[in-house]
């Protein structure tokens, strides 16, 4: 995982730190020195009271409205109000150890400038899961419990409990997209949400090696899996290929017992099911798709000839099927504590 980010703030020195009489030293000023720090673009509030830096970028705010958002903020500023030694124009700086792109993402929703700013219910995984990342460890960090538990609901409904509503992200996504899914288990770890586990592991299956590379956040930083998680991973991709396999092969067998009742061209339909089957039985999953054994196997069917009504009861078929994969998805990876989160085997 990431490096912890709860670690304590640094304490930041006070003047009377440098002498031994806890005097100002000699031809000092009360007045700290000006610190050469970038103002950031976006939060840089000419009557802001507090100057908050991270990696050199300072965010000048107003710190009421934090402290009344964050308890965490409220302790540090009552902490710091009378010891901090840096200034920037007599405002008093607080050091913070986050990134300048995740605190940006938490005062757009704390301190929003526009309406699109306000925190939302949904957010999109192609564009937006560096936002939802940052909101949810930094809301936990200084407990701020509302944007919390709304960011953490907005990254359940993307790693989604319901086949159906997870497999229309899935078909929206790319091979790149996937490596959220690596942030997505660390957070689940860190906010005890087992829920989103099974579908955020099964993407890091499908990553294959190139799951050991990591996440990288907006700011280089990279995050990995927990050697526990990294061993779910390889134990449940050798139980989805043959879960996978099983599948495929029930198909088959569903193909060559008969059509459709109502099958438009019973003849020509006969000789497709045939060679279907036997492609199917040959080489249960189509290439491209080795590992994503939740793949669906419609484009075969299409490809083999066969009619709307014999594709439409495979249809029917491969739902059930699938889903009772999807059911056991808990079990190939060994997530506990679900309870009623996750749908159970029909």
């Amino acid at each position: 995982m990431a490096e912890d980010e709860q670690r304590p703030l640094k304490r930041l020195r006070t003047l009377a730190a440098d002498s031994e009489d806890g005097a100002p030293p000699a031809g000092s000023s009360l007045a700290a020195p000006a610190v050469d720090l970038e103002h950031d673009s976006e939060f840089w509030l000419e009557d802001g009271n507090v100057v908050l830096v991270a990696k050199n970028v300072g965010f000048r705010v107003y710190k009421g409205l934090l402290a009344a958002q964050s308890p965490v903020f409220y302790d540090m500023f009552s902490a710091t109000s009378l010891l901090a030694d840096e200034q920037h124009d007599g405002v008093p700086i607080v050091r913070l150890c986050d990134s300048p792109e995740d605190l940006r993402h938490l005062f757009r929703v704390l301190l929003p400038k526009t309406q699109k700013d306000v925190l939302k219910d949904t957010y999109n995984l192609k564009t937006e899961f560096h936002v939802i990342s940052a909101l949810i460890r930094l809301s936990r960090k200084y407990q701020i419990e509302d944007v919390e538990k709304r960011s953490l609901s907005a990254l359940c409904a993307i790693y989604a409990t319901e086949l159906c509503r997870w497999a229309d992200i899935d078909s929206a996504i790319d091979e790149e997209d996937r490596f959220f899914a690596i942030a997505a288990v660390n957070l689940a770890r860190l906010t005890d949400t087992p829920s989103i586990l099974p579908s955020a592991l099964y993407h890091c299956v499908l990553l294959q090696s190139d799951l050991l590379l990591g996440f990288t956040r907006e700011d280089g930083t990279k995050e990995y899996l927990s050697q526990e998680d990294l061993g779910k991973c390889i134990d449940g991709t050798a139980q989805l290929v043959a879960s996978r396999n099983t599948l495929t092969l029930s198909l088959a067998s569903c193909i060559r017992e008969s059509g459709a009742d109502s099958c438009l061209r019973p003849g020509l339909c006969a000789i497709a099911r045939k060679t279907l089957s036997e492609s199917m039985v040959a080489r249960p999953l189509h290439p491209g798709h080795e590992a994503h054994a939740l793949s669906s196997e419609a484009r075969r069917w299409a490809q083999h000839g066969l009619c709307d009504r014999c594709i439409a009861k495979l249809e029917n078929k491969e739902d059930v099927l699938l889903m009772n994969l999807w059911t056991h998805l808990p079990t190939v990876f060994k997530v506990d504590g679900l309870g009623d989160a996750w749908p159970k085997a029909l």
